[in-house]
């Protein structure tokens, strides 16, 4: 028979392996972003690429000083993002996800989305993913999701996370703009490489983690 003190403790214990669970889940949800992050400004630096190679003549750039990526500093940077949407969602409750979603206005049928989905893509996340491909937000500029969160009073979530990322974005931006580069090294493949397997690994690991903790309960 199970006395109190063991009934206790074992409830102790499913306690702090669902946290454990839910930590994973979240470091897991941070790096998967990251990475999706990378992925997606890569294919764009390869696309620029492409469309550039058609306005080379006679072994001359016809670009001018058009600026040219630094795709190890943007992957990074991208990454960054990655990890900053997600800690962002994770801030948004259901009821702040949808006076976001009316703020911004997401149709009807994305707004009953966020009523609807899975405990594994909060409404949160969700809602992130459609402000990005509405391009409502993007890595060089959050202000907009900004003035959301002020808007419906979630002040500190702005002030924590996205207040230092904008800060830190805009001087790179204006560089990119503004800074003139060839295009020879526009790809720095061996970095790129080294930043997306970090990515992969860690994951690879996270999902592990998870695994592990999902048999245990």
């Amino acid at each position: 028979m199970v006395t109190p003190q063991e009934h206790e403790e074992a409830k102790s214990s499913l306690r702090a392996t669902k946290d454990e669970l839910v930590k994973s889940q979240l470091e897991y949800a941070k790096e998967s972003m990251a990475l999706q992050e990378v992925l997606k400004q890569t294919r764009e630096a390869f696309n620029q690429k492409e469309l550039a190679y058609p306005l080379l003549f006679g072994g001359r750039t016809l670009l001018g000083e058009r600026e040219t990526l630094d795709i190890s500093q943007e992957s990074t940077l991208a990454a960054d993002y990655g990890r900053l949407m997600v800690n962002v969602a994770q801030d948004l409750t259901l009821d702040s996800t949808l006076k976001l979603a009316t703020l911004f206005r997401l149709p009807p049928a994305e707004t009953d989305m966020l009523r609807r989905v899975s405990l594994i893509e909060t409404p949160g996340i969700t809602l992130i993913n459609f402000m990005k491909t509405r391009n409502i937000i993007n890595m060089y500029d959050v202000t907009n999701l900004q003035k959301g969160l002020v808007y419906i009073q979630l002040n500190r979530t702005n002030e924590y996370h996205l207040a230092p990322y904008q800060s830190k974005v805009d001087p790179f931006q204006f560089e990119e703009n503004q800074s003139p580069h060839c295009l020879t090294g526009l790809l720095k493949m061996s970095n790129l490489t080294l930043i997306m397997n970090q990515l992969h690994h860690k994951v690879l690991m996270k999902e592990r983690k998870i695994m592990t903790i999902v048999r245990k309960v």
